[in-house]
């Protein structure tokens, strides 16, 4: 089973980008995480929700469910930018 997702609302972080070191600033830091990952894209966010989980069964069953043109990969660390207008 699959759920329809609107793509529309799904953003991509490259892995590359997502990995460097941060700097200045505030920063979201993703520990130890299995992600929904598509090759050539990055990272998944929908809705600006970071489409990870630290279990990797429950990552493998949310992608299949909800991404599945998406894989899943465990990434130690990973840096997305905080914008404070988010949360205003």
């Amino acid at each position: 089973m699959s759920v329809k997702i609107d793509r529309r609302q799904i953003h991509y972080l490259p892995l590359d980008k997502a990995t460097a070191e941060p700097g200045d600033g505030f920063w979201h830091v993703y520990a130890d995480r299995w992600w929904s990952y598509e090759p050539g894209k990055g990272l998944l966010f929908f809705r600006k929700s970071a489409q990870c989980n630290s279990h990797e069964a429950i990552a493998r069953k949310i992608t299949a469910t909800c991404h599945p043109d998406a894989e899943v990969i465990f990434v130690p660390r990973v840096y997305v930018r905080h914008d404070c207008g988010d949360y205003l």
